[in-house]
């Protein structure tokens, strides 16, 4: 018998009037003790459970009660849960009682193949009364909240008593939050969400009618996870299902992230971004990312790339990524070039840029920017990327002009250094346009000599024709001009030579400093270089005082001239050597121009690992000699009866005198002699390599610089 009722007070009445009732179906009635009560809500409900305590003494059961303790999440099957209720009808001997809650648990019983919440009923509803409670009129109150849908097969039942109070108000229902055994690390729920974490603890919020459960309920019960499917339909409850960290985060706390959705590639990056979550006072994304990478804002591709490098990580990078596409709408050169990458770890990200050789200038710009920032972080290409920008660049360059490849160019790869060096020995681009993707090449380039006192007048300008010469690998006619003039003969040499004094003399008894660097094979061609590297260092405290110009003893060699240097020390103090550029010129697998770029480079390690090493001393950095690389471009004069040594530079003869030549200078020791200009003595020197000995400028001339903290001991003018 079903039948609706549209206040409390005509449920009470009822309630009432069933069990003082008599009449011709009494019998029936009291034989049936079941009353499955139908409520839209849970306000209603507990009101009328209060109701039938006070009024008919009726006594509660919970059903959390029997559950096991040991297995808190287990839900027992509806056999068990309908002997339960018989043995409590029976124990209760003949006094009214109330199952409660009891639709918190039956609700989630299969009820599409096995039709378990049906059978569950069916058979409560058959419990018959002892004689017993017959003769008391006991009444079991079964309430059931919310699941009007499922009872629509029981109306019709005349074995089966239910009433419903409708309510006024069907919006008192609950969202639970259901998720497959986790919160994923999110903080501060419990100020905010009633949490349960398993059917025991599920089943005890609903038997107290005082306890505040809050309007959003998070459940992480497996087994209530497992079997919300058979909970619908369901009034008194709006199911939220949260398979992972993002569901849980945006559909059932309903966190805001400014519009951002799951991606294929998002992986545990949810599950991460949960964890550091504390919903405790409110949540902001914006927010969140801006303490999280300590900044205002991100809102320009520099700080974006800052960033980039600076959090290396799969989550930050993620985040980064994610956010910056969110403040810019997706759109601008970074958000393209984020869209194409496919995974942040690594170089994945650089490679898609280095690769996107935009035509827009705005965009042109901000990809200059990114990858010069890569470069100065030695970000390292795989070979495939780098050979495909090689060709995309010279194809650029025969198509339009140097030039015009030139602008993406930013220094990531040593394929656009070699490039940008072929092209400035060609004459096909300016030294001040590789200023900013290959600014080292231009300190070394720009800048002749980078000394112009105490010097003769010549020199800056063989030193540009030098530098001009070894760029573009070829053996110029200017240069040929110079050194003829120079060192056209002994007499012309050791005048200009013998201006310069030794390393020893100019710094003999120059107590003040503490520390003397030797840096073998650095030449005065590397001075404009090694300027801008200390310069960069001021901030550190770390100037420049002095340069000075110093020449090498004949010959131009490391025996000689350490030997020398090792002079300006204690006997018991050995000088220290940082830094080799003579055995790189010496490889037999030296190539042009790459040659220059490992040059380069060296010098700026050098340097730095000098200055990452000074402690506030006063340093000398020094030289034994310095390196020729125009005698590779001219044959060997092909002495013959004499030794070679470093390839011709210089030559002895055992047996004999020699007899004055302008090809050679000779040493007081009579067996020895030095080449003057860059063709060797005796054999060609072989291709690529570095050579010394000899007596050109950039062989013998050698500098000296002077370190320390104090900035106003600076004496030298450039």
């Amino acid at each position: 018998m079903y039948s609706e009722y549209n206040s409390l007070e005509e449920l009470k009445a009822q309630v009432i009037a069933d069990w003082e009732q008599t009449g011709l179906d009494v019998s029936t009635r009291n034989r049936y003790p079941i009353r499955f009560v139908l409520f839209d809500n849970f306000r209603d409900c507990s009101q009328f459970v209060d109701y039938v305590q006070e009024e008919m003494d009726a006594i509660v059961q919970s059903v959390d009660k029997w559950i096991d303790p040991e297995y808190p999440d287990i839900m027992i099957t509806y056999t068990e849960l309908a002997e339960r209720i018989q043995a409590h009808i029976k124990k209760m001997d003949g006094v009214n009682c109330v199952i409660a809650p009891f639709s918190e648990l039956a609700r989630f019983y299969d009820n599409d193949e096995k039709k378990t919440f049906d059978a569950l009923l069916k058979t409560i509803k058959a419990f018959e009364a002892s004689s017993k409670s017959f003769e008391t009129h006991q009444r079991v109150y079964v309430p059931i909240v919310g699941l009007e849908g499922k009872m629509e097969s029981f109306k019709n039942d005349s074995q089966s008593t239910i009433w419903r109070l409708r309510a006024e108000d069907k919006g008192l229902t609950y969202r639970l939050i259901l998720t497959n055994g986790e919160t994923f690390g999110v903080n501060g729920l419990e100020k905010h969400y009633t949490v349960v974490h398993n059917i025991h603890e599920w089943l005890n919020i609903w038997k107290d009618a005082d306890k505040q459960v809050t309007p959003n309920i998070i459940c992480t019960s497996n087994s209530i996870y497992g079997n919300a499917k058979f909970a619908q339909p369901d009034n008194a409850f709006a199911f939220v299902l949260c398979r992972d960290a993002y569901d849980f985060l945006t559909k059932g706390l309903q966190l805001q992230f400014g519009g951002m959705t799951k991606a294929l590639g998002d992986g545990g990056n949810w599950q991460n971004l949960a964890s550091q979550i504390d919903i405790s006072n409110g949540f902001s994304f914006s927010k969140y990312v801006k303490n999280y990478f300590s900044i205002t804002d991100i809102d320009s591709h520099e700080a974006f790339i800052k960033l980039w490098f600076d959090y290396p990580g799969q989550y930050e990078r993620w985040l980064l990524a994610r956010f910056y596409q969110l403040q810019q709408n997706g759109e601008g050169f970074i958000c393209r070039i984020l869209t194409k990458t496919t995974t942040l770890i690594g170089n994945d990200f650089i490679e898609q840029m280095v690769l996107d050789m935009t035509e827009i200038e705005s965009e042109m710009v901000v990809r200059q920017y990114c990858l010069r920032e890569a470069a100065k972080r030695n970000v390292v290409l795989r070979e495939g990327v780098e050979s495909t920008l090689n060709k995309r660049l010279q194809s650029i360059a025969e198509k339009y002009n140097a030039a015009s490849a030139l602008k993406y160019c930013t220094g990531i790869t040593e394929k656009e250094k070699e490039l940008a060096i072929s092209w400035l020995g060609k004459g096909l681009i300016s030294v001040d346009q590789i200023k900013d993707f290959y600014p080292d090449m231009y300190h070394y380039y720009a800048t002749p000599l980078g000394v112009s006192v105490n010097i003769p007048e010549w020199l800056p300008e063989y030193m540009k024709e030098y530098k001009r010469a070894k760029v573009s690998n070829t053996y110029t006619k200017e240069v040929d001009i110079q050194i003829k003039n120079i060192n056209g003969s002994e007499v012309a040499f050791d005048t200009w030579y013998q201006g310069f004094s030794t390393t020893r003399t100019i710094l003999q008894g120059r107590e003040d400093i503490e520390v003397f660097y030797w840096v073998d094979g650095l030449g005065i061609e590397w001075i404009p270089l090694i300027k801008e590297i200390i310069r960069e260092k001021n901030s550190q405290n770390i100037f420049l005082n002095d340069i000075k110009i110093a020449r090498a003893i004949l010959p131009s060699k490391t025996d000689v001239n350490k030997t020398d240097l090792q002079k300006l020390l204690p006997e018991y103090e050995q000088l220290m050597k940082m830094g080799d550029l003579d055995n790189l010129a010496h490889q037999s697998t030296n190539l042009w121009p790459n040659t220059i770029i490992k040059e380069v480079k060296l010098v700026r390690d050098i340097v730095e690992e000098i200055i990452a090493k000074y402690n506030g001393k006063k340093i000398a950095i020094i030289s034994d000699h310095g390196l020729t690389y125009l005698s590779q471009l001219c044959e060997g004069l092909g002495l013959n009866g004499v030794e070679s040594d470093h390839h011709g530079r210089v030559a002895i003869k055992k047996n004999g005198g020699w007899t004055k030549d302008d090809n050679y200078f000779r040493l007081e020791d009579g067996t020895t002699v030095c080449a003057l200009r860059h063709s060797s003595l005796c054999n060609k020197v072989p291709k690529g390599q570095g050579i010394h000995g000899g007596c050109t400028p950039e062989e013998v001339l050698v500098p000296i610089f002077i370190i320390s903290s104090n900035i106003n001991n600076t004496e030298w003018s450039a």
